[in-house]
């Protein structure tokens, strides 16, 4: 067959490869070389026993091209591998010797060599100079889907010779059916591995489930399993008994029957965070059959599993008188004991945060630093029991004049502090001075005795127009009540400006500082 025939039907694109002065051209590795060994390596087909379909397209190739050798090579790294062969002994030669190491490197053509010895590539080839004596080659690559050349399906002869179209195409047939056949092993021996894992979870499953039961029965925990519509379907003995429910009375039941009514415009938000996350971490306030509220900490997970409706798995504990014990304990740390107002720490953490969200809305906050007027004379006249009671009164006094979002502090001593969301200093001022005319009003009943008379003085700071700091606000407002108490009590008195270029840029600073 003419030379011109071969590449008119896709074996031989390249012109022939002259003899010239030097030895024989070593295949270059592939452009993709790493992934094609990833893909040959997947295939898990080196060093493994022969088989009777590669066999046979092996005797079909050389039978239809009539040649005396044909090979299924493999190529590694270091060499290439005959999975299948017929007419040579040897079972893998070096790769810098093989053929079809130059076969790999165009994935889309066959390669053809008609006289090897007149070739470049493979004149001084050990296997053109000696057994086998390889003349005639003809390789087509085995590409997979992705493009990868794993190796080639050759046929080869001891002389010179070409082949037909035909015969081209009859090898391209059989390469295909190498390739199929590799397909075939993979998906088989994946399917024999999926059915050895089926089985051995299953032989697992059966076992755990026993011990699974009786884990779920003797837990001390609170265990559950409902479905994502909140039906129970599994509920143990402790968490049952803690609702004061038997055991049949819950299965079935909506989960959201158990919560407190406050609760349950939450469930659905929960069941949807299951549904997208596969889990949900929280805590669940539940009614028992008597009535009682208990606090339930949750940890909760989606079990998906094919064949079967969706799970989710449910592990509670009570922590119920935990959280009593943490809101006391918040509360003695943020609390007056005495005016059950909050305290000085609580003040300067809550104000922080309320400069803070002022600087981002750019709105104000003002604080009322207030002094009751001649306090050591109710202590020194009538004892530190009458005392406590004008401090209890005044901070009731105080809590009763301001709107919900402010806020009202016991600062120290016989000194209070308010924090007014949203309000300038002006608007600050006008407030201040309502609470010193109302204030006089008050009076406290000590045995037969009437007490009266209270008068406050007052410091008003507001950000931005006194600082732009917790420290800068509470230093002015001190400063202003010093001054109104200096000016004869009974008065207020608003700290003084802070300049514009100053207040402006300490803005920026605490602003970019929060961001």
């Amino acid at each position: 067959m003419s030379l011109d025939a071969l590449r008119s039907f896709g074996a031989c694109p390249r012109e022939p490869h002259a003899i010239i002065q030097g030895v024989a051209v070593q295949a270059p590795l592939p452009q993709n070389e790493e992934q094609r060994l990833k893909a040959l390596y997947s295939e898990h087909i080196l060093d493994t026993a022969t088989e009777q379909a590669f066999d046979d397209l092996v005797k079909l190739a050389s039978f239809i091209c009539g040649t005396p050798i044909s090979t299924i090579t493999f190529v590694d790294p270091a060499r290439q591998w005959f999975k299948a062969k017929v007419g040579v002994a040897l079972r893998e030669t070096p790769r810098d010797q093989a053929f079809c190491a130059h076969t790999i490197l165009h994935p889309e053509e066959a390669l053809v060599v008609e006289d090897a010895t007149k070739d470049s590539r493979f004149f001084d080839n050990p296997l053109v100079t000696g057994g086998p004596n390889i003349r005639f080659y003809a390789g087509v690559p085995l590409v997979t889907d992705e493009g990868h050349a794993l190796g080639s399906l050759c046929v080869i002869d001891t002389k010179p010779r070409t082949l037909t179209p035909e015969q081209l195409e009859a090898l391209k047939v059989c390469r295909n059916q190498v390739m199929r056949e590799l397909d075939l092993k993979r998906k088989t021996a994946e399917l024999t591995h999926s059915l050895g894992l089926l089985e051995e979870s299953q032989q697992k499953l059966q076992a755990s489930e026993t011990r699974y039961r009786e884990l779920v029965d003797r837990s001390l925990g609170f265990l559950c399993v409902h479905d994502l519509e909140g039906k129970l379907v599994l509920v143990n003995p402790a968490a049952h008994q803690a609702l004061g429910y038997r055991e049949e009375e819950l299965i079935g039941k909506n989960m959201i029957d158990l919560l407190t009514p406050g609760s349950r415009p939450l469930f659905p938000r929960y069941l949807e965070r299951i549904r997208n996350t596969h889990s949900d971490t929280g805590l669940m306030r539940i009614r028992t059959k008597s009535g009682e509220e208990r606090v339930w900490m949750y940890r909760n997970v989606l079990r998906l599993e094919e064949d079967a409706e969706p799970r989710v798995i449910g592990h509670a504990q009570d922590v119920t008188d935990s959280q009593k014990m943490e809101e006391t304990l918040r509360q003695q740390v943020a609390q007056d004991p005495l005016t059950k107002l909050f305290n000085r720490r609580f003040l300067e953490e809550a104000m922080t945060r309320e400069i803070r969200k002022a600087v981002r809305r750019k709105r104000s906050v003002a604080v009322l630093m207030i002094d009751v007027d001649h306090y050591k004379r109710y202590n020194d006249t009538y004892g530190h029991a009458v005392g406590d009671q004008v401090l209890v009164t005044l901070a009731n006094f105080l809590k009763n004049g301001i709107r919900a979002e402010d806020m009202a502090c016991r600062f120290g001593g016989d000194e209070f502090a308010l924090v007014l969301n949203e309000a300038a200093a002006e608007g600050a001022r006008i407030r201040a001075e309502v609470l010193c005319e109302k204030v006089r009003e008050l009076s406290i009943l000590d045995g037969g005795r009437v007490i009266a008379g209270f008068t406050l003085s007052i410091g008003v700071a507001a950000y931005p127009e006194n600082g732009a700091t917790l420290q800068d606000l509470l230093e002015a407002a001190d400063k202003a009540l010093y001054r109104a108490k200096k000016q004869g009590r009974n008065r207020v008195c608003v700290a003084d400006k802070v300049p514009t270029a100053a207040a402006a840029h300490t803005t920026t600073a605490q602003s970019s500082a929060d961001d």
